[in-house]
C-alpha cells in the first residue's frame, strides 16, 4: 500500500485516504467574520494538501473528490505553487484499483481543485472522463451555478473538468440529500459555493464525515473562521455549526481534506462545552 494512503474501517466498508498532492494559498484568505483586519498569521502562504477518499466493499469502489488532476493549468500553477505530478492515480494503482474499476465518483463541488482529476486528456488532447465506467454524482444546483455567468466569471470552474462527464452520459444529479450507495449519503450544504455537498458514511454503528470545504482543516473548527472567497459565509457558519454538532453526537471520524498530514480526527466537547479534536 502507498505511504500516501491511510486506511480505516466504517462498519463493513473500508476507507482509504489518498493524498493527491500539495499547493499553497495566500494566508490573508483565512479570515474571521466581523473583523476588519485580516487574520494574523505567521506565514505568507499556507501549505495545503488535498485528500481524496476511496470507499470499498467487495468489488465496489466509490471515490470522493478527484483533486487537481494532470490536465495543463495556466496561472494556477504559479499562483498556488502547485506541486506536480499529482498522486491520485498512482495512489489508486497502489491500492490495486484501475481507473476502469471505479464505480461511483462523488464530487463535493466542481471547483478545479476538487474536480480537476475527474477528466484526463486522450491522445487527441480532448478531455474525457478519467473513470470511464463511473457514475459521477453532483448537486444539480452546483452544475447550474458552474455554468452560470457568475460561476464562469469566478475563475473557480474549468469546463473541461466536468462538461465531458455529461457528454459521456456519466453524470447523475442529486438535489439535497440522497443515499447514493448503501451507507453513503450526500447532503447539500451550500456556503462555500451554491451547490456544495458533504458526504456521510455510516455502517454498523461507525460514522465518518467528509465535510470538504465546509471544514477544510482543523483551523476552521472555529465557527466564524472562513475563507475570503466563500460564497455565502454566514450560511457556511450555520451549516458548519450543525455538522460539528452531529459529528460530536455520532462520534464520527472527520476527514479534513486540505490538511497536509494527520488528516482525520474525532471531535468531542470538553467540560466547558468547547469543541476539541483528537487526531488519529
Amino acid at each position: 500500500m502507498s505511504n500516501d494512503a491511510d486506511t480505516f474501517r466504517i462498519g463493513r466498508l473500508t476507507a482509504h485516504l489518498i493524498q493527491d498532492g500539495f499547493f499553497h494559498i495566500p494566508a490573508e484568505t483565512l479570515i474571521r467574520l466581523g473583523r476588519v483586519k485580516k487574520e494574523e498569521v505567521s506565514l505568507a502562504r499556507l501549505l495545503l494538501g488535498f485528500t481524496c477518499m476511496v470507499i470499498r466493499e467487495d468489488n465496489q469502489v466509490i471515490l470522493i473528490d478527484t483533486g487537481i488532476g494532470e490536465k495543463p493549468l495556466e496561472d494556477e500553477i504559479s499562483e498556488y505553487q502547485i506541486q506536480l505530478p499529482r498522486q491520485l492515480q498512482p495512489g489508486l494503482l497502489a491500492l490495486g484499483i484501475q481507473p476502469e474499476a471505479v464505480d461511483v465518483v462523488i464530487l463535493t463541488h466542481l471547483h478545479w481543485d476538487h474536480a480537476g482529476g475527474s477528466t484526463v486528456l486522450d491522445d487527441s488532447g480532448k478531455a474525457v472522463p478519467a473513470f470511464p465506467n463511473a457514475t459521477y454524482i453532483v448537486q444539480k444546483s452546483e452544475w447550474e451555478w458552474a455554468l452560470s455567468e457568475e460561476g464562469r466569471d469566478s475563475g473557480s470552474y474549468h469546463p473541461d473538468d466536468f462538461i465531458p462527464l455529461q457528454d459521456a452520459g456519466q453524470l447523475q444529479f442529486v438535489d439535497g440529500e440522497e443515499e447514493v450507495y448503501p451507507g453513503i449519503q450526500v447532503e447539500w450544504t451550500g456556503g462555500h459555493c451554491p451547490g456544495h455537498q458533504v458526504v456521510w458514511i455510516e455502517d454498523g454503528g461507525d460514522t465518518a464525515l467528509y465535510p470538504a470545504d465546509i471544514i477544510p482543516t482543523p483551523q476552521f473548527l472555529t465557527l466564524d473562521r472562513v475563507l475570503s472567497y466563500d460564497h455565502a459565509p454566514n450560511q457556511l457558519v450555520a451549516v458548519k455549526q450543525e455538522l460539528i454538532r452531529r459529528a460530536v453526537d455520532f462520534g464520527a471520524t472527520v476527514v479534513f481534506i486540505h490538511v497536509p498530514k494527520r488528516r482525520i480526527g474525532e471531535l468531542y466537547r470538553d467540560a466547558d462545552g468547547s469543541i476539541k479534536l483528537i487526531r488519529k
